[in-house]
């Protein structure tokens, strides 16, 4: 037999053993402790990944709905721009009529400034 120095007493040895097991087990024990905690922290991403899915999906409806609206805007622009056209035509026909108007009564209006000025000169 070749001498490898010292051996410890089988009792030494068997001491590192058990803290070795010891060890050991309580290893296991935090990892398993790790993975239930890690369970749990799955099982919260899995129900805010459904929350956020399910937020997404409103808001897609949400842009669908906003995306409808603006092309109804669209539209709506569209139809008040012809009605602004056709207003823009009846004023100008409005102001035509006007200014006819203001040319027939013209000499209304001088003739009855005339009978003032003579009305008042009478009145005297």
């Amino acid at each position: 037999m070749s001498d490898r120095g010292p051996r410890p007493p089988d009792r030494q040895r068997l001491r590192k053993l058990a803290q070795a097991a010891m060890n050991a087990d309580m290893t296991v024990e935090q990892i398993q402790n790790i993975l239930v905690d890690m369970g749990e922290v799955m099982g919260g991403m899995d129900s805010t990944i459904t929350n956020l899915d399910t937020s997404l999906a409103d808001f897609g409806n949400s842009l669908t709905r906003l995306s409808t609206t603006m092309d109804r805007v669209d539209g709506m622009a569209e139809r008040i721009d012809t009605m602004l056209a056709q207003m823009e035509s009846i004023v100008a026909r409005a102001e035509k009529l006007v200014a006819l108007a203001e040319v027939a009564l013209s000499p209304i209006g001088m003739i009855e400034s005339a009978g003032q000025a003579i009305a008042a000169r009478f009145a005297r």
